[in-house]
């Protein structure tokens, strides 16, 4: 069984200002999610994968008439995502690992170290620019060996599509929505295209050529501990796989229905949301906000300007005294008592 994850869209009101490193938390938050996938369903990573593509707004509407939005350009944010999967990656399989060690631990909370719990060395990701090759590389992405810093793993960046160039695409290759190597494998004759024939014609079509830098990152995140044994490390002389970890959690928790996500995406786009300035942002926000509270009891999160971020839970509704009832029956027997 594999299980992989796509980012779709990811976007900037223009209302964080010197907060948008709050954008790669986000994005770091959501891969250390991803441990679910481990604890439900025991298998030993997820895949990660995504399409860059600058474009002035992806998620919230009139955004590129807002002055405070820095809108990057298409070599700008290929750069940018790699960069934010490097720390994501690295801050995902330290504090996953972290975490399962914690879980690993006997009763002394010693972990045996060696063949049988580790924390993984790298974590392999994959990137490719269609219609650039790999000498290029360096000069698009940056180096592609991250060294990682302190106790976080490095990321093992590679050039290219995870999948050997000969392989038939439509037998490999995932398709996600919006995605032009969908619309490309959707044509009908491109039953026997390879891979490598796929990135060909990539870099010649439309969204992805005609002087256009766009990027697909792909990785492969650690879920669990290398271990020794295929199924569970055993630490102390007993098996702990079944112990519960801090981010404990069933693999269907928090997941959107297809009509759930229509529905957010119809009250994203609604007409009178408006992120052009600071006040109409601010009352998109809450009208977003009340919408996922009251449809998903999602809390809103408020960001200040000094801080941390806080979230505020929907207050728990006060006891009431119950209406008081209307009993005719009631009535009518006071009325005869008062007439007799």
């Amino acid at each position: 069984m594999a299980v992989d994850a796509c980012i779709e869209k990811l976007d900037t009101s223009g209302e964080l200002g010197a907060r948008m490193p709050l954008a790669r938390m986000l994005v770091a938050g959501y891969l250390c999610s991803l441990q679910k996938y481990h604890n439900a369903l025991d298998i030993p990573a997820v895949g990660v994968h995504l399409f860059a593509r600058a474009q002035h707004e992806y998620l919230f509407a009139k955004s590129r008439d807002n002055p405070g939005k820095h809108a990057l350009d298409d070599l700008a944010l290929v750069r940018w995502w790699k960069r934010t999967l490097d720390h994501a990656l690295a801050y995902a399989t330290s504090t996953m690992s972290s975490s399962l060690r914690h879980a690993a631990a006997g009763p002394d909370g010693c972990v045996t170290d060696g063949p049988h719990v580790r924390q993984p060395e790298s974590t392999v990701a994959y990137c490719v620019v269609p219609g650039a090759d790999a000498s290029e590389a360096p000069a698009l992405i940056g180096p592609q060996h991250d060294t990682g810093s302190g106790d976080a793993p490095a990321v093992d960046w590679r050039w290219g599509l995870p999948h050997p160039a000969e392989s038939r695409a439509h037998d490999c290759v995932l398709q996600f929505p919006d995605d032009p190597v969908t619309r490309l494998l959707a044509e009908p004759h491109s039953k026997n295209w390879s891979v490598a024939m796929l990135l060909e014609m990539l870099s010649v079509s439309e969204e992805c050529g005609a002087g256009h830098r766009t990027a697909y990152f792909s990785a492969s995140l650690p879920v669990a501990l290398a271990t020794g044994h295929p199924a569970s490390a055993q630490v102390g002389g007993s098996p702990r796989a079944d112990q519960p970890t801090q981010a404990s959690e069933s693999a269907g928790q928090g997941t959107l229905t297809p009509e759930d996500y229509d529905n957010t995406l119809l009250a994203l786009f609604d007409r009178d949301m408006d992120f052009s300035c600071s006040d109409s942002a601010a009352r998109s926000s809450k009208r977003l906000a009340a919408y996922l509270t009251a449809t998903f009891a999602i809390p809103s999160v408020t960001i200040a300007t000094n801080g941390p971020a806080t979230a505020h839970w929907p207050p728990a509704p006060r006891a009431s005294a119950p209406p008081p009832v209307n009993d005719l029956t009631a009535a009518i027997r006071k009325r005869r008592k008062v007439d007799q």
